[in-house]
């Protein structure tokens, strides 16, 4: 019998659902282990504890016995997703694959716009996060990975370590896809793409690796779980996650939980452009249960030392620099989106305060600091004061203003006292009364002051700030539409080079190719596209000497299936409907 133990996920914050203080659940503080007895207790922290109640937080194991283990509490689903259809379609976009259409042009507006490169993608964010989790949590990730490391190591001599994510199915597909729909789709296949998939990236900005949810079409193995019977539980399966690896040991807990509403999701790092991390770390599987249980998909990403992540990061910045050289326009695209990001925030800041000067000179107190002859400041008296007093008491006389401001309020008070005993009528009975009008009139006028001449002092820094993130926005549009104008010329009146075909032999990861007949006219010049067939006849692919890419259509009816990199075959591009070479059939 495989050790199992139910522990709550390793990491950084216990109230983000990532453990408890120390990086690490209780000792079977999840109460789910059954009837397990005192001699299971050897594998604690080897357990992978996963929450629909909050899907999306990876969570740490290593393997005991070569064996990786998960307790999977399905009891309790948050409100958030009891729509799961929208659960894609209702996420914020933190960082975006920027290509769109033939042109391959950004469009901001979209939620989801098409790939590039394997460069930047679409990250999902599930709810607003603390801030200083979001500063600190690639440290406390990384510190949590390794005490687990240490851990496996005491323990057991093991320093592999894995992070477990789960996903309700319901999230993986585009659009609002009813359970049955589902169920057909991936009953009896041995594999489905899937838009959404759970993987390690790394934001080359920020210098991190981490896990994230990101749209990126996936085929995604379907496994069969099987129940086991060398377990006292009924609910324990093994299924065939990790290739390589014996088949992973995961447990239903399917008791009824109450989950705080003030528990938030963390499930993604708030990356504006991110570089894939080493896809063979990592393995998807969409758990079928045989209609015992919802199926489940489930993401197990080995964690790199800190030496391989370097290395890693090195790689990634490298890719983006080549990514960068051999797409300039959808560069500057990019850099425009970031130069747009920067400005919106500081113009927000910069507006709130703005707002607020506003509102400050707006003010009785304001206007009268502007023009106290125009918008004198009265003093409000009810109608015992104003029987007693039998006069109004107001500043409208700029001298006043200006003795009050730059001597103080005695002086100001003795000017208040000599203009009073000058007026017609003058009682003396009333001069104390007067002078604490004029006192609490004096008071309002130096706070009002001196709140403004903050708020000034405040947004000067603010403006300069703002003239700079617009000017490097107009200096990144106008980047944007010199890069649009040499793409609309063509690549080579403007010192760019055309990419020669490829020999049919250098072309790797689309298969068995044949040279086919050229047929499709070249964009914006001569001659036609070199054109290779694959997938026995279903598939043509036609070179793109503009971009050195292979763009791949439907051999039946033309249909435009994406653009592909001829040394990886990897997918650069989405389809793009618009374009279609029926015609050239």
């Amino acid at each position: 019998m495989h050790d199992t133990m139910t522990v709550t996920s390793p990491g950084p914050s216990k109230d983000a659902g990532w453990g408890n203080e120390n990086g690490f659940g209780d000792y079977n503080g999840g109460g789910s282990s059954g009837g397990y007895n005192d001699s299971n207790r050897s594998a604690g922290y080897a357990v992978a504890a996963l929450s629909m109640a909050r899907p999306g937080i990876p969570a740490l194991a290593f393997p005991v016995n070569g064996v990786l283990s998960a307790t999977l509490s399905i009891g309790t689903l948050d409100t958030g997703f009891m729509n799961p259809g929208n659960y894609i379609d209702s996420a914020k976009p933190f960082a975006t694959r920027l290509a769109d259409s033939a042109l391959g042009i950004a469009r901001f507006g979209s939620r989801f716009a098409g790939p590039v490169a394997g460069i930047a993608s679409l990250l999902l964010d599930l709810e607003s996060r603390r801030q200083d989790l979001i500063e600190n949590i690639a440290k406390m990730e990384r510190e949590a990975i390794e005490n687990t490391r240490n851990k496996a190591w005491n323990r057991f001599g093991i320093t592999d370590v894995y992070q477990v994510t789960a996903l309700p199915v319901t999230t993986l597909f585009v659009g609002s896809l009813a359970m049955d729909e589902i169920n057909a789709k991936i009953r009896g296949k041995n594999a489905v793409i899937a838009d959404v998939v759970v993987q390690p990236v790394v934001d080359t900005k920020n210098q991190q690796r981490q896990m994230a949810i990101i749209r990126n079409p996936t085929s995604v193995p379907v496994v069969k779980a099987e129940r086991t019977s060398t377990h006292f539980i009924s609910n324990d399966y093994t299924a065939q996650v990790v290739a390589g690896m014996k088949p992973m040991v995961i447990q239903i807990d399917s008791a009824k939980t109450n989950v705080s509403k003030n528990q938030s999701v963390v499930p993604t790092p708030a990356v504006e452009v991110f570089s894939s991390a080493l896809m063979s770390d990592t393995s998807h599987a969409i758990i079928d249960f045989d209609g015992k249980h919802e199926p489940i998909y489930i993401s197990v990403s080995k964690t790199p030392t800190v030496e391989e992540e370097k290395k890693q990061l090195e790689e990634a910045k490298k890719r983006e620099q080549e990514w960068y050289a051999a797409h300039p326009l959808l560069a500057a695209t990019l850099e425009l989106h970031e130069a747009q990001t920067e400005f919106t925030n500081i113009d927000s800041v910069y507006q709130d305060k703005q707002n607020h000067l506003n509102q400050l000179l707006n003010s009785p107190e304001g206007l009268t600091l502007s023009d106290p002859v125009k918008n004198p400041l009265v003093f409000q008296q009810n109608e015992f004061q104003r029987n007693f007093i039998r006069k109004e008491v107001k500043i409208n006389d700029r001298s006043l203003i200006n003795i009050l401001l730059t001597r103080g309020e005695t002086p100001y008070l003795k000017e208040t006292v000599a203009r009073t005993e000058k007026e017609p009528g003058y009682r003396s009975e009333t001069l104390l009364a007067t002078q604490s009008f004029y006192l609490q009139l004096g008071v309002r006028l130096v706070n009002a002051h001196r709140n403004i001449e903050q708020t000034k002092r405040d947004l000067a820094p603010l403006m300069e700030s703002r003239n700079k993130a617009e000017s490097k926005k107009k200096e990144k549009e106008q980047k944007v539409s010199e890069e649009k104008e040499k793409q609309r010329k063509g690549v080579q009146q403007d010192g760019h080079k055309y990419y020669p075909a490829p020999k049919t032999e250098d072309i790797k990861g689309l298969g068995e190719l044949r040279k086919g007949p050229a047929k499709t006219p070249k964009q914006g010049s001569g001659g036609k596209r070199a054109r290779w067939i694959g997938e026995k006849g279903r598939r043509i692919y036609e070179w793109d000497s503009q971009h050195g890419e292979l763009e791949g259509y439907r051999a039946s009816n033309g249909e435009h299936l994406g653009s592909f990199d001829p040394k990886t075959g990897n997918q650069l591009k989405p389809a793009d409907l618009t374009r279609n070479i029926k015609k050239y059939l």
